[in-house]
């Protein structure tokens, strides 16, 4: 009992510490469910950093199940800004505009793409980007230099994962080009030349 009190007086501390910052603040599990937010991310109707990642998941999900014909629902996440479902349902009903951020546009284009090429990995290089772009957004605005340095972290960790795919796969840089995303502390042209 004596610990348990020990952490709640811990997290107590780190809450009110999180409701005087100012940038919007959300703790997730590690689900993505969202424990707690202060007032300037909820004040954000819910844009908050982490949460966008499983909006980009269930874009995904939806893109591909569409491809192959499939109903994927059961793969979708109520983690995002917005519930897979409606996702989803604003998906069918093309209410892109209804969407959260830049994520309806990105559908769009991912959506053509898949109609033009039957490529699975151009869509999902559109809505990487989407996100990443939308993500780098979010961590400017806080002006917190640790939240914009995990952020370029998280693309440059992402770029990594594409060169080497991209090599195993056997494929040309132009390839590589357009799967790497901008805005890392490495840029893709650098990736790139150490991949010849």
């Amino acid at each position: 009992i004596t610990t348990l009190f020990k952490r709640l007086i811990i997290m107590n501390k780190e809450i009110n510490y999180l409701d005087n910052v100012d940038f919007a603040a959300t703790v997730c599990d590690s689900s993505g469910i969202v424990l707690y937010q202060n007032t300037k991310a909820i004040q954000r109707d819910g844009n908050v950093i982490g949460r966008d990642l499983y909006d980009c998941h269930n874009a995904k999900v939806i893109i591909k199940s569409e491809a192959m014909n499939t109903d994927g629902s059961d793969l979708l996440s109520d983690a995002g800004r917005i519930p897979g479902a409606k996702l989803l349902e604003l998906y069918n009903d093309e209410k892109y505009s209804e969407m959260p951020g830049a994520l309806g546009k990105a559908l769009q284009e991912a959506k053509s793409i898949m109609a033009r090429t039957s490529n699975p990995q151009l869509a999902d290089f559109v809505l990487d980007k989407a996100y990443f772009a939308e993500l780098s957004a979010l961590a400017e605005e806080t002006g917190n230099k640790y939240i914009k340095a995990y952020v370029k972290m998280l693309i440059d960790s992402a770029n990594l994962k594409s060169a080497v795919r991209t090599l195993r796969m056997n494929k040309d840089a132009d390839f590589m080009k357009n799967a790497l995303i901008d805005g890392g502390n490495t840029e893709t042209y650098r990736i790139i030349g150490a991949t010849d």
